[in-house]
């Protein structure tokens, strides 16, 4: 193995455990004042209901996006699907493996990701609040150009580099939004 390729496993690699940590500190953010898992699943609508837990500061900033649970299990579906896609693309790019990248980001493009017929989709898009698209817009579009950079000049730090401010745009969602979802003609 050459000092090249040692030094580019290590360079992806210090990338993959950036972007790992940046989306756990997100996440770790986003659960603060829960009390437990149980009620971190209930306030993501993933289970039924608990006892209220406080909300801390950070929380109680976000704007709150009312949803039906089946529009945010629509949302939280894309949401794992972007995950995936990017630590299949930090592997292929291990590997040098630029079909693969070129394929999962040529997937999460705008004019792939727009349009969905899917009437959850279509019910929890036309209730977008301002400011939302601010950063979902930039995120596909970092995914555009790296699909383009895999059908182009193959730079790995290129790559990286977009890898890195489109997370920064997730990161920069889930500070700003909290998705709650709710049921047609429950009390709140």
């Amino acid at each position: 193995m050459s000092l090249l390729s040692v030094r580019a496993r290590r360079s992806v690699a210090m990338a993959v455990a950036v972007t790992a940590a940046m989306l756990l500190s997100a996440c770790a953010q986003s659960d603060k004042g829960h009390q437990s898992h149980a009620a971190h699943m209930a306030h993501a609508g993933h289970a039924a209901p608990a006892a209220k837990a406080p909300v801390s500061a950070t929380l109680a900033r976000r704007t709150v996006v009312e949803a039906t649970p089946q529009e945010v299990e629509h949302v939280l579906g894309d949401m794992q699907k972007l995950l995936r896609s990017m630590g299949e693309i930090h592997g292929a790019l291990a590997a040098r493996d630029w079909p693969t990248i070129e394929r999962v980001a040529s997937a999460l493009k705008p004019e792939h990701t727009m349009g969905s017929r899917d009437p959850a989709a279509v019910s929890f898009h036309a209730k977008l609040p301002p400011g939302w698209s601010g950063y979902g817009g930039p995120m596909h579009q970092g995914f555009a150009r790296i699909a383009d950079e895999a059908r182009g000049e193959r730079r790995v730090d290129e790559v990286l580099r977009t890898l890195a401010s489109t997370t920064q745009q997730c990161v920069a969602c889930h500070a700003q939004f909290q998705l709650r979802a709710t049921v047609v003609g429950a009390a709140r």
